[in-house]
């Protein structure tokens, strides 16, 4: 799975936008995970199935994904601290995309954009 992951990432490095951002107004291509990790959770669990866990980090909320018992996180980077204020939680997809109006739109358009960037595995 590590591999698949490594690809997963890059392949996501290529979809990440403003417009998949869920601050499209500060996102620059220098931290293209700023705000992504809404729609890059809902990815990774329909790919790899697994969890979605949330918590506040730096004032923010921030999802990432529980696999096998493993936590994977493909845009922690877009934190200098990492520092949780709250006790982590798990939110289903379901749950997730009903929490705010652009992010089933925005999921689609990086599903779609990750579908049409070739995979390096």
């Amino acid at each position: 799975m590590h591999d698949e992951l490594r690809a997963l990432r890059h392949q996501l490095e290529a979809a990440w936008r403003a417009d998949t951002s869920f601050w499209p107004d500060e996102w620059t291509a220098v931290r293209p995970s700023f705000g992504q990790c809404a729609v890059t959770a809902l990815v990774v669990e329909e790919r790899f199935g697994g969890e979605i866990c949330r918590t506040i980090n730096a004032g923010v909320v921030h999802y990432w994904n529980l696999v096998d018992g493993r936590p994977v996180d493909l845009t922690r980077d877009q934190f200098e601290v990492w520092a949780p204020e709250v006790e982590t939680t798990t939110v289903g997809a379901a749950e997730l995309v009903s929490s705010g109006p652009t992010l089933g739109s925005r999921f689609r358009l990086l599903t779609a954009r990750i579908e049409a960037t070739p995979s390096s595995v």
